[in-house]
């Protein structure tokens, strides 16, 4: 049978799909493991846990901001 007439099994069709992005992931934890390596305060490439961190920090925290309780009016 040519190669050209080959299909990949559905496993290996997933595996396929998969691989540009598993291989862009790579190579960002990789840059960003020698940057953060030569300058730890680096802020263009962060690494998972600068990730994880601002994402607590942003989106999981509660703000407790002081709010306008005037009778229940629009503020403009």
């Amino acid at each position: 049978m040519r190669q050209i007439n080959r299909h990949p099994t559905p496993g290996m069709r997933l595996m396929l799909v998969m691989l540009p992005f598993v291989l862009l992931l790579a190579a960002y934890f990789f840059g960003s493991a020698v940057r953060l390596e030569a300058n730890p305060q680096d802020k263009l490439l962060p690494g998972l846990q600068q990730m994880l961190d601002a994402l607590s920090r942003m989106a999981l925290t509660r703000i407790n901001a002081a709010v306008n309780t005037c009778s229940g009016s629009i503020p403009w």
